[in-house]
């Protein structure tokens, strides 16, 4: 019984730890493609270039809320301006990405 009982938790803790690093790796990705979306943002890039880009069907209306909520942001026109929108939104929405995993 003890057996039974101590692979159940060790089975619990592998998808425990299973489910974080999937959770960790696609918020990671999130965070990349916001990054990059907000440097376009911030070198001003037109939407309809950026929106016009090829993605997986799957992921195109992930990839249209990023982009649209990005291009809501201004450019900035010092360098130190665009590297804090830049590293803001990849945070934002790397902490929404976590938050959704929680629900």
């Amino acid at each position: 019984m003890f057996k039974i009982a101590t692979t159940v938790v060790l089975l619990s803790a592998t998808a425990s730890a299973a489910y974080a690093d999937e959770r960790t790796t696609f918020c990671t990705q999130i965070g990349m493609l916001s990054s990059k979306v907000m440097e376009l943002r911030q070198q001003e890039i037109p939407l309809s270039t950026v929106m016009s880009s090829e993605v997986d069907p799957s992921l195109r209306e992930l990839r249209d809320a990023i982009v649209l909520q990005a291009y809501d942001t201004p450019a900035f026109s010092t360098a130190e301006n665009q590297k804090r929108a830049i590293d803001g939104y990849r945070n934002q929405q790397e902490i929404e990405c976590f938050k959704a995993f929680k629900k």
